[in-house]
């Protein structure tokens, strides 16, 4: 910093408690000054130290003893500034932020639509919770463009438990149907005593069991319940 904020408050509060209520001209051109050369250099500030200075000030802003009018009014000048420029970089920080966390949920969005095609619903899951997640670092100040990809985002959502309700009931449909003519045909060649039947049956159920979905999973709890059971009659 160009000027030492601290040093210079401390020094008002020293000489402003040593000389009671008499304030000399140069201390006020002093300090007039000091906040004077702190607005030059706000365009060198970054976010955070525009922020501590703008607190800083304010504080200093508030405390000020009536008396001083006319450094009350460059104080407070320097305030304006200092908030004025403070708004101006949050906004635009708030801007680019958006505008990252838009491209990354649009650009997720675009991968959800392709993982349908191959209806991949563990990665669509995944990508669309990271998607939730994004959301909620929005910058809340930006209303219009937070509802939009919000709504938009909540649309994509819908659509993905429709389709993924649909894939639950024709994929848990088929692989139960497939699942029970392979116990039927199990049973079948157990009644006979047909060991290389039964053996081709087991590992067909077991290739089936460890290749359903994890989306589907908590369908087949039944299923596997009579499959054990089997399992045991049969023996290792």
């Amino acid at each position: 910093m160009v000027v030492d904020i601290d040093s210079f408050l401390s020094k008002f509060e020293e000489e402003a408690k040593t000389q009671n209520d008499m304030v000399t001209l140069d201390f006020q051109k002093d300090l007039e000054d000091k906040i004077s050369n702190i607005q030059k250099d706000l365009e060198n500030k970054d976010i955070s130290s525009l922020r501590e200075i703008y607190e800083t000030i304010k504080r200093f802003d508030q405390d000020l003893p009536n008396k001083f009018v006319d450094i009350e009014k460059t104080s407070g000048l320097a305030l304006e500034n200092l908030g004025s420029r403070y708004s101006k970089n949050f906004l635009n920080i708030n801007k680019n932020n958006a505008k990252t966390i838009s491209k990354r949920i649009k650009e997720n969005i675009l991968m959800i639509d392709k993982h349908i095609k191959s209806k991949d619903f563990l990665e669509i899951l995944s990508i669309l919770r990271q998607s939730k997640a994004d959301m909620l670092t929005f910058p809340k100040t930006l209303i219009i463009e937070r509802n939009k990809l919000s709504n938009h985002l909540k649309k994509k959502e819908i659509e993905v438990y429709d389709l993924l309700e649909v894939y639950r009931t024709e994929e848990s449909v088929a692989l139960k149907k497939r699942l029970n003519n392979v116990i039927y045909e199990l049973k079948g060649n157990f009644s006979v005593k047909n060991p290389s039947g039964i053996e081709k049956n087991v590992n067909e159920i077991k290739i089936i069991l460890n290749n359903i979905p994890k989306v589907i999973m908590s369908h087949f709890t039944q299923e596997k319940i009579k499959i054990n059971r089997i399992f045991k009659v049969i023996g290792p």
